[in-house]
């Protein structure tokens, strides 16, 4: 480890994420790693300030690189080593994959994707925190509040095993599930009529629900990937090493191989075909001193081997053995830009003429970087996209009254924007006017 204690910036790559207890884990394991003397969490408002008024020995980018691309690179190019620790491969390894050329360090968290990525890229799973799944395991079985719990989103495919499961048993079998819908999903459908699925609940409060539960229940997800993507990934989710830490026993259902690196079966996890999987409950119920005496040991391996300490302390030491350099100045634009303002852009929506001047117009600018920025209608919102040659970058636009509000209302007489498909230009307020 360096002698002297590096300053890290850590970024959420994702700023509207439902995960974000992970970045909060990762932030509390650097900041007591006795190689970090300082911590700072970013947001993409202020991420590129911080790193041009301090020297950041490490800039690491937790989630993709799919998104915010820009950002990212202008981060890559003010730190002394930036990384990359990616939290959804395989489902996004392409285009991460694709976009991770500006980070001098790249950590996947499935080993999957290892090949998709170039040789320097490092395999690195989540795992467990003792910030929110830190609980002892319950040595008396009636102090057990449920039978088996499932908390997940309701695949079709997770689903149908529920509703399998739940006939083989009496409706007295005490369970809990959440089964949340999306957009893309159908509202699941049991055939246990007395539950309510269609709930959600922090982090936090599952590891409560895993502590309380007599089997914890993990089944795998399996959905239409996008072109390019993989459907299902080899590394187990942060859930297995979550519920181990929390105390519950569990039944992996369709485990991958690559499972028993982490938790050696029958002893520490318990792994069956879905085929297999209301005998393997009825034997989980039936010996709860077996069970329990599992749910302990996988919490003993958990605090051993798989706190997100373990994790961070593998992307510390990689740092140091790489040496930190001295940070790089921020690269200067090879070509004049220039940024095109429009209602619409040739692909997006439908639309004819200024959609497809400006893309002619953009291509018979010959030395010259275009830039577009335009309004963009997606997840059932508008929001200002900006396209930066293969990278495009999404912002959500205020509520309108947010704007109307605003105490500048005089016109500024230093800020004019011309807006392609007008012959009109259109004063504006400026961030610098009082």
């Amino acid at each position: 480890m360096p002698r002297k204690p590096l300053a890290v910036l850590l970024l959420d790559t994702e700023p509207r994420t439902s995960n974000a207890y992970i970045t909060l884990a990762v932030a509390d394991a650097l900041r007591r790693h006795p190689a970090v003397a300082r911590v700072v969490r970013a947001t993409h408002a202020d991420a590129v300030a911080l790193a041009q008024a301090e020297r950041f020995d490490l800039v690491l980018a937790l989630g993709g690189a799919s998104r915010h691309h820009a950002l990212l690179r202008r981060l890559c190019a003010l730190a002394g080593t930036s990384a990359l620790w990616t939290t959804e491969d395989p489902y996004l390894g392409a285009a991460n994959a694709r976009l991770s050329g500006c980070f001098d360090l790249v950590f996947t968290n499935d080993r999957g994707s290892l090949a998709r990525y170039e040789e320097s890229a490092r395999h690195l799973p989540l795992a467990a925190t003792t910030l929110f799944q830190d609980l002892p395991v319950r040595t008396d079985d009636a102090e057990y509040r449920y039978d088996l719990l499932f908390v997940g989103t309701a695949w079709p495919n997770r689903v149908a095993t529920l509703n399998r499961i739940l006939a083989a048993f009496p409706r007295d079998l005490r369970v809990k599930i959440a089964l949340p819908a999306n957009a893309y999903l159908p509202q699941a459908v049991l055939v246990r009529d007395d539950l309510i699925v269609d709930w959600r609940c922090g982090n936090e409060d599952f590891a409560r629900f895993a502590n309380a539960s007599r089997v914890v229940l993990t089944l795998p997800r399996v959905f239409t990937a996008g072109a390019g993507e993989t459907p299902a990934g080899t590394t187990p989710p942060p859930r297995l090493f979550e519920v181990a830490l929390a105390g519950g026993a569990q039944l992996v259902v369709g485990a991958e191989p690559e499972t028993f690196d982490y938790y050696e079966a029958e002893r520490e996890i318990r792994a069956c075909a879905e085929d297999e999987a209301v005998a393997a409950i009825t034997a989980m119920l039936a010996d709860p001193q077996g069970r329990i005496a599992m749910a302990e040991r996988a919490r003993i391996r958990t605090l051993a081997e798989h706190l997100y300490d373990h994790r961070v302390d593998v992307i510390l030491r990689a740092v140091v053995e790489r040496g930190t350099v001295p940070a790089r100045p921020a690269p200067t634009v090879a070509k004049p830009r220039i940024l095109f303002i429009a209602h619409n852009r040739a692909g997006r929506r439908q639309g004819g003429g200024v959609e497809f001047y400006q893309e002619q117009l953009a291509g018979a600018l010959n030395g010259f970087e275009p830039l577009f920025l335009y309004p963009s209608f997606e997840d059932d919102a508008w929001v200002m996209r900006l396209d930066q040659g293969e990278t495009s970058e999404a912002w959500p636009i205020p509520p309108a009254e947010t704007l109307l509000a605003s105490p500048r209302s005089r016109p500024c007489s230093s800020a004019s924007w011309s807006s392609a498909g007008s012959t009109s230009s259109m004063s504006t307020t400026c961030s610098a006017c009082p």
